[in-house]
């Protein structure tokens, strides 16, 4: 991860901890959309989980796709 990413996620992880406890701009009053944002994330992993090891299981291995550049 470059230097920039690193400030990004750590910038990105600050906005997100005061957008979950701030009172007036965050989601501190609203515990449906709390649980609806941690399902969207579960949801996700459990999706990009199951793709994979389907593709895997097929002999796809989905991590080959991210090791090198394909040439031009």
């Amino acid at each position: 991860m470059s230097i920039v990413g690193l400030l990004a996620v750590i910038s990105l992880l600050i906005c997100e901890v005061v957008f979950w406890l701030d009172p007036f701009v965050g989601l501190a009053h609203f515990p449906n959309v709390q649980i609806l944002t941690v399902g969207v994330f579960i949801a996700g992993a459990l999706v990009y989980w199951i793709a994979k090891t389907v593709q895997a299981r097929r002999g796809i291995h989905i991590e080959y796709a991210f090791r090198e550049i394909p040439p031009e």
